[in-house]
This record gives C-alpha cells, sequence and structure tokens, in this order.
C-alpha cells in the first residue's frame, strides 16, 4: 500500500524565499511540540525544534532566531492560526520598515 501524502504543489524562484512554517502535534499527549520550517525551494530544514508548548512567544521566539541565522524571507506560508500571528506581525513589521528605508533611499539617490 502506498501511503504518500501529496503536499501542495507550488513555484518558488530562489532559495530563501518561502519559508513553509509548522507545528507537529503529534506528541501533544506527551507535552511535546515540534516546530520547523522549511526552504520552499531547496526544502532545506532552516529550524526544528522540540518545545514544550504551542505559545505564539515560542514560535515567534524560535522564528527570530532562524532569521538572524539565514536572513529574512521574503515570505513566509502557514495555516491561519494563533500561535503565528506573531510571526504574522513581525514580518510585517520588518519588511515593511526594511522596505521603506529602501524606498527612502532610492528617491533620495533619484533627487541628487
Amino acid at each position: 500500500m502506498n501511503y504518500r501524502i501529496h503536499g501542495r504543489a507550488y513555484h518558488v524562484r530562489s532559495p530563501l524565499t518561502l519559508w513553509p512554517i509548522d507545528g507537529h502535534h503529534k506528541f501533544d499527549k506527551y507535552g511535546f511540540i515540534i516546530h520547523g520550517a522549511i526552504d520552499g525551494y531547496s526544502k532545506l530544514i532552516l529550524y526544528i525544534f522540540l518545545e514544550n508548548n504551542n505559545n505564539s512567544e515560542t514560535v515567534v521566539g524560535i522564528f527570530e532566531k532562524s532569521v538572524e541565522e539565514w536572513g529574512y524571507p521574503v515570505s513566509v506560508r502557514s495555516h491561519l492560526g494563533g500561535k503565528n500571528v506573531l510571526v504574522a506581525d513581525f514580518m510585517m513589521k520588518e519588511v515593511l520598515t526594511a522596505t521603506a528605508f529602501a524606498l527612502e533611499n532610492l528617491c533620495i539617490m533619484h533627487n541628487e
């Protein structure tokens, strides 16, 4: 019997552009949650952590550590859930700040 699970197909143009993130709750009854992220282009495991909770603060903390190591992704893919809200807030704040800075510098350079 073939029990292969087929995931969603998507096209990623370059490494570290898209980070799918998720938590695995198979060991929840033992008090463990596995949090992980991969690079959508190369399927490289960016992080995998075993934690004792599924709090949004834990998820964003793990994500921030990974950003320090790998840099910012262009986008993050996750399911809608309360634990991912702080990751979305973090990305919105950081990416919009970086984009505004780049646009501001572009305008300054253009005006010179």
